[in-house]
């Protein structure tokens, strides 16, 4: 409801501070309120390593598997996979087999029909995501529309995301495509990429990511998404471009640690086979790629194109091959002699690469690294690299090979929990898969409108928006990262200050926002508006005599992270940081075990009453934004 006393609404920010200075007893100086309690986390001017995080016991191993295979945990799923077996193993090879044969790739259909009706739901407004490329090409590119029309395609694969991540009952799809939208990453916020997103990620990345990934390779390859982005579209005989034929080695096959520079040819050694592994390999095959490869790469790609008003006159927006602008001189690439001719010279390229033991090398290390830790065991990343090189023709290859990653020994051994940290996007999807998702619909904004207007459109509408801007403010909006090596997957990179701040600061967002009755008159009334209803889910599923500053802590702790207070012999969150949560809740109470009164929203007969409301909405932010929460 809304409330006019400006006093009352200055105490609710104050309340947030608390919430805020809260958290930085777990990380650094408590707050006035905890200030005899000693900092669990203290750091100078660097940020703290994986080992001061890892303070609580290791969660059990179904809730780890949970919480790096999904991007939420939640109790509910972890009953689903105790009823899949008679013990672990059992229980992770049912789960993993029901996960990767549920998945389709597509757009949600019945089988995953939560999802389904939230993107087909007309309120919520999608438009693009269900057009053809044709389509997409036509409306958002040719017809050239205004500014934030064009960028729709991919504003609304970012918002079809953040849906997918927190609603799909296929987590561990969702986990692998957001692992392939990185490894094959592409700017969607580029000018000439926008129009036609959509395709890329619904026609390109996901029908592919279980499949062949030579198969995926040549769609990557022949996508208007990449072929803009990459610059491929200009490459012709006439003018050589080579940021495309430069980058499939670099980052999409080989690695930039397989690059010999400009080594010549007879000395670069040949490739080693991976041990154990039945492919056969082309004789004389070269253990990397020098520069002489990227400039062979570069011709035997000139010609493959999009049709554009400048090359076939057609302008549909699909992959052709325009034989007018192919080099057809000798070549030569990673030591074998290219004796195809045209189109197939490229197609004989995309062979070597997929083939190559250090392309399987690489893409499984980096699969194992998203999946196990930054610095994943050797065995493991040799295992995969010999299932991905052994299955290279296979047309589930690479199904097979995250099959093999996640029932390794090395991915359920407890001494790997922990090797890595949760990126923005994946605190933020987790805590709302954790809480259901958002109360209100998470809708496409018709950004063409000022702030005003969005507000004034309804409380869903400027919830989405402020929805966008404080995820962007975190750094990792999806699809939005600007060079083609894709949004970093080390713990370094998101440690720091800013996009820890940036992440509380939106979850904070999530459950209490502000917004003034009249827009015209900031100084008036404002209403309390809650995207995610943590009070109702608590008084839905917690019998009003738990509603105790301890017994609410313990709900959301494991409803976010898995530790399950009343089995004591089972892992449990730290102590110190229990009492924390314990004592931020209390507040004033006479106990942690004084029964509160969590629909109380102010001014209630004691100090202690007040704002409840307030202090469990900020609860559940300041649990996922525990150290412990950030680990995988």
């Amino acid at each position: 409801m809304p409330y006019s006393d400006n006093k009352r609404l200055g105490r609710r920010r104050r309340l947030m501070a608390s919430g805020i200075g809260a958290l930085a007893g777990f990380w650094g100086k408590p707050s006035a309120s905890l200030a005899g309690v000693t900092p669990l986390y203290v750091k100078g001017k660097k940020s703290p390593g994986l080992d001061q995080l890892k303070l609580s016991d290791t969660p059990d191993p179904h809730v780890r598997a949970l919480r790096r295979l999904s991007f939420g945990y939640r109790p509910e799923d972890l009953s689903a996979m105790m009823a899949m077996g008679a013990d672990l193993d059992e229980r992770l090879t049912n789960w993993v087999d029901a996960q990767l044969a549920g998945f389709e790739g597509g757009l949600p259909t019945g089988n995953d029909p939560e999802l389904a009706a939230l993107v087909n739901d007309p309120e919520v407004g999608f438009e693009t995501v269900t057009d053809s490329l044709q389509t997409l090409w036509q409306e958002y590119r040719v017809a050239a529309p205004e500014w934030p029309h064009w960028m729709m395609p991919t504003i609304e694969t970012q918002y079809l995301a953040f849906l997918r991540a927190t609603h799909s009952r296929w987590q561990l799809g969702e986990v692998l495509a957001d692992f392939w939208h990185t490894h094959f990453s592409v700017h969607g916020a580029k000018f000439e990429v926008a129009p036609t997103f959509v395709h890329y990620d619904r026609d390109v990345i996901r029908p592919n990511m279980l499949g062949n990934f030579r198969q995926m390779l040549e769609a990557v390859t022949q996508s208007t998404a990449m072929m803009y982005y990459l610059d491929n579209v200009f490459n012709s005989v006439f003018g050589p471009n080579e940021n495309f034929a430069r980058e499939i080695q670099e980052l999409h096959t080989l690695g930039a640690i397989n690059s010999y520079g400009f080594t010549r040819e007879q000395d670069i050694p040949e490739a080693v086979p991976i041990a154990g592994s039945g492919a056969v390999l082309p004789a004389g095959l070269k253990a990397g790629y020098s520069e002489r490869d990227v400039v062979s790469v570069t011709q035997c790609l000139t010609g493959w194109t999009i049709s554009n008003p400048y090359n076939d006159g057609l302008n549909t927006g699909e992959y052709i091959y325009y034989p007018d602008w192919h080099d057809n001189s000798a070549k030569r690439v990673l030591g074998i002699d290219i004796t195809e001719t045209g189109e197939d010279e490229a197609h004989r390229v995309l062979d070597l690469l997929a083939v190559h033991p250090n392309t399987a090398r690489y893409v499984c290390r980096k699969l194992c690294a998203r999946l196990i830790g930054d610095d994943p065991p050797e065995s493991i990343v040799e295992e995969a690299a010999r299932v991905f090189n052994d299955q290279w023709q296979a047309s589930d290859q690479l199904a097979q090979v995250v099959r093999r990653v996640i029932l390794s020994d090395e991915f359920k051994s407890a001494s790997t929990w922990g090797a890595k940290v949760k990126r923005p996007f994946e605190i933020m999807a987790g805590v709302l898969r954790s809480c259901g998702g958002f109360t209100e619909k998470l809708i496409r904004a018709d950004l063409t409108l000022g702030w005003p207007e969005v507000l004034q459109l309804g409380r869903a509408n400027s919830m989405s928006v402020n929805f966008y801007w404080e995820t962007s403010n975190t750094g990792q909006v999806p699809f939005t990262w600007v060079t083609p090596d894709g949004f970093p997957d080390r713990q370094e990179a998101w440690l720091g200050g800013t996009p820890l701040v940036m992440s509380w600061r939106a979850l904070n967002t999530f459950f209490i926002q502000w917004f003034p009755v009249d827009l015209n008159d900031i100084n008036g009334p404002w209403y309390d508006y809650r995207p995610v209803d943590a009070v109702a889910l608590t008084q839905a599923m917690l019998p009003p005599a738990q509603h105790t500053p301890s017994g609410l802590v313990d709900f959301w702790v494991h409803r976010i992270l898995g530790y399950d207070a009343s089995q004591p012999s089972t892992p449990q969150l730290n102590s110190q940081v229990r009492d924390r949560l314990v004592a931020f809740m209390q507040q004033n109470a006479p106990g942690p075990d004084q029964v509160l009164d969590i629909s109380n929203d102010g001014g209630g007969p004691s100090v202690w009453e007040e704002y409840v409301t307030q202090r469990l909405q900020t609860l559940v932010a300041l649990i996922g934004m525990l150290p412990d929460n950030l680990l995988r």
